[in-house]
């Protein structure tokens, strides 16, 4: 729009390779070298800054000028290519004037892509690339790959590729590829470029595996005591069966001893008593026979029941030491083992925890980075929009000199931005002190110089602002006002210029984030709440809310996600991340469930059979010492 501007005034070229000079300079640093290259061409004249021309270079038979005469209606992105004068892999965004003949254009390096694709694939494990619709490695964590066709170096990758382009929601899946089992995950840019990441399916499931093992470790332990324990009550059991059965043996043997000398006494008294006797004398040997056979097997009775006494008390005695002992040992290892679950529960808990906040904290971020990075390129974009027209400015100071004609020439321009409210020149000194787009002229009693966001940009290190929100008394409604210092080339201060835009414009980045699982909303530099869900908390003509004074105040000074209870009761987890270009904050809040629930319910079931586990073992223990 800039060389356009200066098309239209007829300038001459040295003014337009001047501003393009500037131009590259300019992007250069704002794009901390990523763009390194700005230049335009017509069919009668080439303006490429720092690039000896040879003779058979001509630029209108270049991709970047045919591609962006074949599409007059947006900006034309090239093929990568390997740029001869670096040799790093670029890309050229280009887009034709309207008269159909001047073409401007852009060059980007990929290199810092390339830096970042590196980072991710710097493994065996994993492997990343940046593939383009038509099939070429714009980054690869195969450093050789690069600029190269996907087909001709990565052939066992065109089924994923493939795949992940017909893909319209970019979930993860499962492929074999060169015999080893990958899982793959995928995004794409705005320009239809894939990012591709491949992980093994062992290293990303690593840490799962050793948790695993060491559960299993744990059970088969509990299975060896277990299994001990039943081997000594078995044992126990079938010593206990051996002694009883001697005991059956003696005494059955020893009541035949007993029946004979008193079946001979019975005998004897029935003969008597049957008129039969052999005589007295007889009678009372037999008996005193019979009777002696009975005292010695009951002297032999008592005598060994009073070896089995002994035996029976040093046997107690052998027995109680012994059970002292063992329940001693018992105890020990029951609470050896108790100890040892206890941990393994603790450690398991810690283990389930920490992984519930370390995946809840990497979506959570996920979802701040996401926002954050729609609100730095709306951004950047009014960013750009403001550089624009102060470069024509400063180009040509004398378009703002004529108040009329910088009326209509600020409409015309600002008719191509839809996210424009208003744009103007603000310059107290001046006759006009603000020069609008829409030609309002304020009151006499108006000072710009008075103006928040005139102040802020005049006070600011590099003469650039983004104001907070504020109530604009001309429109009734919210605004943001992007403003920068025009300096001519000689150095005299030539005014401020800047844009606005209504603070719906903004909030309209946030819009996609309101749904059943939580929201983003914004804050500015002074925690004014900018948009959220809630009606009371909503920035408006009437109300406005601090951050300070609400529940978010704790997660404002957070640095990690903050768990909390929301404005509706509900728990929540929050997250924030500050935007470096504007200086607000960006809040993502997420149901808590959403996030952490799934490995809770791990951790519990985790529990309850680690628990289980200790309850059966302490009762086996408590068993065999009792």
């Amino acid at each position: 729009m800039g060389i356009e501007q200066l098309m239209n005034e007829k300038a001459d070229l040295i003014e337009v390779e001047e501003y393009i000079k500037q131009q590259k300079q300019y992007y250069y640093d704002l794009s901390g070298g990523n763009c390194f290259n700005v230049y335009a061409a017509s069919t009668s004249w080439t303006i490429i800054p720092d690039f000896d021309m040879p003779p058979q270079y001509h630029a209108i038979e270049r991709v970047w000028y045919t591609g962006a005469k074949q599409n007059p209606d947006r900006i034309y992105i090239s093929e990568p290519y390997i740029d001869a004068a670096t040799g790093d892999i670029c890309f050229t965004l280009s887009n034709i004037l309207s008269d159909g003949d001047v073409v401007t254009a852009m060059d980007f390096t990929l290199s810092k892509v390339q830096d970042t694709i590196e980072r991710m694939g710097n493994s065996n494990e994993q492997f990343a690339m940046i593939v383009t619709k038509e099939g070429t490695i714009v980054g690869c964590s195969e450093t050789d790959y690069q600029g190269e066709k996907l087909q001709d170096v990565l052939p066992e990758y065109i089924d994923v590729f493939e795949r992940v382009e017909a893909s319209n929601e970019h979930r993860s899946f499962d492929v074999k590829i060169a015999g080893s089992k990958r899982i793959i995950f995928s995004s794409e840019t705005n320009n239809d470029w894939q990012l591709i990441l491949s992980v093994a399916s062992g290293s990303f499931y690593a840490e799962i595996y050793k948790q695993m093992i060491m559960l299993g470790a744990i059970d088969l332990l509990m299975v060896m005591v277990i299994i001990v324990f039943y081997m000594v009550s078995v044992n126990n059991q079938a010593k206990a069966e051996n002694t009883l059965s001697a005991t059956e043996n003696f005494i059955s043997s020893l009541s035949g001893d007993l029946r004979k000398p008193l079946d001979d006494i019975l005998k004897i008294s029935d003969r008597s008593l049957k008129g039969q006797s052999t005589g007295p004398d007889d009678e009372i040997r037999e008996l005193r026979e019979a009777g002696k056979r009975l005292q010695e097997k009951m002297d032999n009775l008592f005598s060994y029941s009073s070896i089995l006494r002994s035996d029976l008390d040093d046997m107690e005695l052998n027995k109680r030491r012994e059970r002292r002992k063992v329940s001693s040992s018992s105890r020990f290892i029951r609470n050896g083992i108790i100890g040892i679950m206890i941990g393994a529960l603790l450690v398991g808990l810690i283990l389930c925890l920490g992984t519930a906040t370390k995946w809840g904290g990497t979506r959570i971020n996920r979802e701040a980075d996401r926002y954050n990075s729609e609100l730095t390129q709306w951004m950047l974009q009014q960013q750009s929009i403001l550089r624009m027209f102060t470069d024509v400015i400063v180009a040509d100071p004398s378009v703002m000199d004529d108040y009329d004609s910088a009326v209509k020439w600020l409409n015309d321009v600002a008719k191509n931005y839809s996210e424009m409210s208003f744009c103007y020149m603000a310059n107290p000194y001046n006759e006009h002190p603000v020069i609008m787009n829409n030609g309002w002229v304020p009151d006499p009693d108006y000072r710009v110089e008075e103006r928040q966001w005139y102040l802020d940009t005049e006070r600011s290190g590099d003469g650039y602002s983004i104001s907070s929100p504020y109530f604009d008394a001309q429109t009734g409604l919210y605004c943001i006002t992007f403003s920068r210092i025009v300096y001519s080339n000689e150095g005299d201060f030539l005014g401020i210029f800047a844009i606005d835009c209504f603070i719906d414009k903004l909030i309209d980045v946030l819009d996609d984030s309101y749904n059943e699982e939580g929201y983003a909303f914004m804050v500015d530099r002074d925690g004014t709440i900018m948009n959220h869900p809630y009606e009371r908390y909503q920035i408006s003509t009437t109300n406005s809310v601090n951050i300070e004074d609400t529940e978010y105040a704790d997660a404002y000074h957070s640095i990690s996600a903050f768990l909390m209870r929301d404005y509706d009761g509900r728990y929540a987890a929050c997250y924030t991340k500050n935007n470096e270009i504007s200086g607000f904050t960006v809040f993502v809040v997420q149901n808590w469930w959403s996030i952490y629930g799934t490995v809770l319910i791990m951790a519990i079931i985790y529990l309850v059979l680690i628990g289980a586990s200790t309850i059966c073992v302490v009762m086996m223990i408590n068993r065999f010492i009792r």
